[in-house]
């Protein structure tokens, strides 16, 4: 264990008529290049922190004031290994890696408690080395009880196995082979629900010139057997221009959202969702909707006399609903790339010269969907944010969810002294804009799409600046 001087500690109380939060700010940490990080959450009346570098894991802890309590070197069964993944829990965590040791491969786990002591360790799979095999990724279920470990390798290839992290045991293996061709064209995306179901689910033909063709596919493995199923969804005549899956596992639907299009693959036609019901995938639901001319309008921010479809949308969120409804979340995003012939900040590309990234981020817009798919509401939230030769890591928003309302918090400007603002939106689509914080003099600058929700009334903010990081718990 590592004895570091003591932290001070920055707290600030914002109140009005309306709001009240504080603002509790670390000291800050000195971070390399190469480090990773990640927060893993709170636990009892700490805040831990996970530090990664070559063959180095480090657990740091925090308490209430965000003040420095321990640090703590992980020790692993090799000295050289890869981490898999992390998996964070209410009272634990897990860390899955992977290492090689006299021609054979280990997939192992360890089990940590809230002071970071193993409390349990285990080997999740061992075969003999191959020669050109791909690093191992992960996802965990929400309930955080089962995690996936797959590997894609030579753009077809799927080795999975599915694991219950509570009985310590794989609950079922795989390898398969999807359709290889346009692999990096398509849209592939991987789940796992809380029984341990993996669904891949892989876009086709999604082309002006394949249009009629245009569908996705839906690989199941676990429901019942180690078997692949695999179903078609056709898209009806209609190209994504984007689209997010998840699994409702309240109700025990795979559902999707996006935008569609017909005509031009740069602009937006309409919404739709999908509902694919577990028990039978062939009464799926799928549902297209246009928009709406004051929310065009609104978005727009001028009146649109001939509307030829929205440029520059992605989907960011779907935001399930208790009653199989759901929300989808929509931001307006740009990136420009400008060539500069003098030396300065940017990529360099192969003719020399300096290359310049510009990022927008603007508006949010939200559709409210109900389980038939029929629209409930839409509102815009309004936004601007510039920023430049950031890879926009400080840009767009993080979602604080409770039972009866979202929280959308985002950086008002890309800068480091700036002012950090809400959206707090309701049930039925309506919402009031508030003033969170404001960074001046404190040396932060926030990366919200990294923040992790510790409590229905907080949330925890990485910040970075100048290969400096600081901690920032927000509660409301």
């Amino acid at each position: 264990m590592k004895i570091l001087l003591p932290f001070s500690v920055l707290i600030f109380l914002f109140s009005s008529l309306t709001i009240a939060q504080t603002v509790t700010v670390s000291e800050e940490i000195s971070i390399r290049n190469d480090n990773a990080y990640d927060i893993i959450g709170k636990m009892g009346d700490r805040f831990l922190l996970y530090q990664e570098q070559t063959n180095k894991v480090e657990i740091q802890a925090f308490d209430m004031r965000m003040r420095q309590s321990w640090n703590k070197e992980l020790k692993f069964e090799h000295k050289r290994f890869d981490i898999v993944g992390l998996i964070p829990d209410r009272n634990d965590f897990s860390i899955i890696y992977h290492y090689k040791k006299k021609r054979k491969e280990y997939l192992r786990i360890q089990k940590y408690d809230a002071a970071a002591n193993m409390i349990d360790s285990a080997t999740i799979v061992q075969y003999a080395t191959s020669f050109g095999e791909p690093r191992y990724q992960l996802i965990y279920s929400e309930d955080k009880k089962k995690v996936l470990i797959y590997s894609i390798k030579n753009q077809s290839d799927i080795k999975a196995v599915s694991y219950d992290l509570n009985k310590k045991r794989i609950l079922w293996a795989t390898s398969f082979e999807i359709d290889d061709s346009q692999f990096f064209n398509e849209h592939i995306e991987l789940l796992v629900n809380n029984k341990g179901v993996m669904y891949l689910i892989m876009s086709k033909d999604n082309r002006k010139n394949k249009i009629d063709d245009h569908h996705y596919l839906v690989y199941r493995c676990g429901a019942g057997s180690e078997n692949i199923e695999v179903f078609t969804l056709p898209m009806e005549s209609k190209l994504s221009y984007g689209v997010l899956f998840d699994y409702d596992n309240r109700n025990q639907v795979l559902v999707g959202g996006g935008l569609y299009t017909t005509k031009n693959r740069n602009r937006a036609e309409g919404y739709f969702s999908v509902h694919i019901p577990d028990y039978d995938f062939r009464k799926y639901r799928l549902s297209y909707n246009t928009f709406d001319e004051q929310l065009i309008s609104d978005l727009e921010e001028k009146n649109v006399k001939e509307f030829k479809g929205l440029e520059n949308v992605r989907i960011q969120d779907i935001v399930l609903r208790k009653d199989g409804g759901m929300l989808l979340m929509f931001e307006r995003t740009k990136e420009y790339e400008r060539r500069m012939a003098s030396a300065g900040r940017g990529l360099v590309g192969a003719d020399g010269l300096r290359y310049i990234v510009d990022y927008y981020y603007d508006h949010v817009f939200i559709v409210a969907v109900h389980p038939d798919g029929t629209p409930h509401w839409d509102q815009i939230l309004h936004k601007k944010q510039y920023s430049q030769d950031d890879n926009a890591i400080f840009s767009s928003y993080f979602i604080l969810k409770t039972p009866s309302q979202l929280r959308l918090l985002f950086n008002d400007d890309i800068k480091p002294e700036s002012t950090v603002s809400e959206y707090v939106i309701n049930s039925i689509g309506d919402y009031d804009r508030n003033s969170v914080m404001s960074t001046k003099n404190q040396e932060i600058k926030l990366r919200f799409r990294d923040a992790v929700q510790v409590a229905s009334n907080e949330v925890i903010v990485p910040s970075e600046r100048r290969n400096r990081l600081k901690l920032v718990r927000v509660i409301f």
